[in-house]
């Protein structure tokens, strides 16, 4: 759910940033001439894993909740952006990478994160398409490959979450191994995920990554970490209506197994306009969840850049039976990039018992 941070790198990347930057959000004459999101549509794996340079926007973004071996807690977050400025030509769409480079209309951003007791570190990066710093591939053998400069998410094979991930965190250096089986979880409609009566996106996520690696902290130090991690993979060329100001947007994985994806679009006046989910039980199938059927309420607010954000909410699904308190594990998790931002590991806590019951990540805009 990243879909008003896509559009602020245009400010680096285009002369043009008043016209881009309004229109990337919303429904208007240059969206009709990308492609548009659709019902009916298959989510086609593995292709889908590669870019789709005739839509305007769509990212590749990982979570992870891991710890240490004395159990310290640490969040990470990986995500790489793609934009196309402008709508792309067929010869554009087929060589976008390799054949006249400085005419690509696609750009590229990535935000890198790490939250734990010591702090919250984060960087942004961005990128020109077309020249080699930035992309999404199925290299000479199939396996698949994502970068930015030296950030490298490279697969075992066209599967992402069977891969290595390395990237930097200000002074703190990652490397990651992915594991996971390839069962992906289409959201919506089999993947067409609605954001309004009239706006959607293509979305998909992988929720049962197994994590292992190390953090080079900044005096040198290595630590072993273990943990679990959550795929997303969304595309769109428009989703937001007029009214629609920010979002909130969960993933969590509960310690018996089930999963769950929720999120709501919010108005003008910060008013519940749109909400849908994806449940997930532990033996693996899936029950679509609308907005008759989630009441998220906020229940404490936290003070952070002289913004008052939402830090704790109270999560009721009658349609599963699940009465549930989502708690962020570090309350200042604020990504003050160009657009500014709340992303930051939660606990999940079963309010009838008061006991934890799982974990995940969350993430906040419009505030």
């Amino acid at each position: 759910m990243k879909y008003r941070l896509l559009c602020i790198y245009l400010i680096v990347l285009s002369t043009s940033t008043i016209t881009q930057t309004s229109s990337v959000l919303k429904q208007d004459a240059e969206t009709r001439n990308f492609a548009n999101v659709v019902p009916g549509v298959s989510i086609d794996i593995p292709k889908d894993h590669l870019p789709h340079p005739d839509f305007r926007i769509e990212w590749w973004y990982f979570t992870a909740n891991v710890w240490d071996k004395n159990g310290k807690h640490y969040g990470l977050q990986f995500t790489l952006f793609r934009q196309a400025l402008a709508p792309a030509k067929r010869i554009e769409k087929e060589n976008y990478r390799r054949d006249f480079p400085w005419r690509s209309r696609q750009s590229w951003m990535a935000h890198s994160a790490i939250n734990s007791s010591d702090g919250h570190f984060y960087e942004e990066r961005f990128a020109r398409g077309g020249i080699g710093q930035a992309g999404v591939i199925f290299n000479q053998k199939q396996h698949f490959e994502a970068w930015i400069d030296d950030w490298q998410w490279q697969g075992k094979n066209h599967n992402p979450v069977n891969s290595s991930l390395s990237f930097s965190v200000k002074d703190h250096f990652i490397t990651l191994t992915l594991n996971g089986d390839d069962k992906w979880i289409k959201h919506g409609d089999n993947g067409f995920s609605q954001k309004s009566t009239t706006e959607a996106s293509y979305y998909y996520s992988h929720p049962e990554i197994t994590v292992a690696g190390a953090i080079q902290m900044p005096n040198g130090e290595r630590v072993n970490i273990n943990g679990q991690g959550w795929l997303d993979r969304e595309w769109s060329s428009q989703f937001l209506t007029q009214q629609q100001k920010g979002w909130d947007w969960l993933s969590i994985q509960l310690n018996n197994g089930a999963r769950l994806m929720l999120f709501q679009l919010r108005d003008s006046e910060n008013k519940t306009d749109f909400q849908s989910g994806t449940w997930i039980n532990k033996l693996g199938d899936k029950i679509v969840l609308t907005q008759k059927d989630i009441a998220l309420t906020p229940t404490n607010y936290s003070s952070i850049n002289t913004r008052n954000v939402p830090t704790e909410w109270k999560l009721d699904i009658k349609k599963i039976n699940k009465n549930l308190l989502v708690k962020a594990y570090y309350e200042n998790s604020w990504l003050d990039t160009l657009y500014p931002y709340w992303e930051g590991p939660i606990k999940v806590i079963n309010r009838k018992t008061e006991k934890d019951v799982g974990v995940g990540f969350m993430e906040m805009t419009g505030y």
